[in-house]
């Protein structure tokens, strides 16, 4: 899976493990999250009706399933197991992504290189 792909459903890991990734014009890959068996994945893009924006792939031999988003709206208002397992794995993710977020804004900034902190010379006129 790519960013700019549409999804017919949601994806439920019943074995082996996925990475989700973003990757900078530089190609430089930025990982997210890994999940493993049971997670979900793919649930906001499907929710808010739009395409991903994440790299999904699998790290080794895997089994995944592909809620069609019918079934899903429907085990939503209908299973309230199915609904706690979706709110948890948000929720999860959620965690992870606000560790994430602190991890990068609240760090200290670091001390920049030679290059960047020595003065500017202006070329003789």
């Amino acid at each position: 899976m790519k960013p700019g792909d549409t999804l017919n459903g949601v994806y439920y890991i019943a074995e082996g493990r996925t990475r989700h990734f973003m990757c900078a014009p530089d190609g430089a890959e930025k990982l997210l999250y890994t999940l493993s068996a049971g997670w979900f994945y793919g649930e906001t893009p499907c929710v808010l009706h739009d395409s991903t924006g994440l790299f999904s792939k699998t790290e080794k031999p895997s089994v995944l399933y592909l809620i069609p988003m019918q079934n899903y709206d429907r085990l939503l208002a209908e299973s309230s197991l199915f609904r706690e397992a979706i709110l948890q794995s948000y929720s999860q993710k959620m965690r992870i992504l606000r560790q994430e977020i602190a991890n990068l804004s609240l760090r200290p900034a670091r001390t920049g290189s030679a290059a960047c902190t020595a003065p500017r010379q202006t070329p003789a006129a």
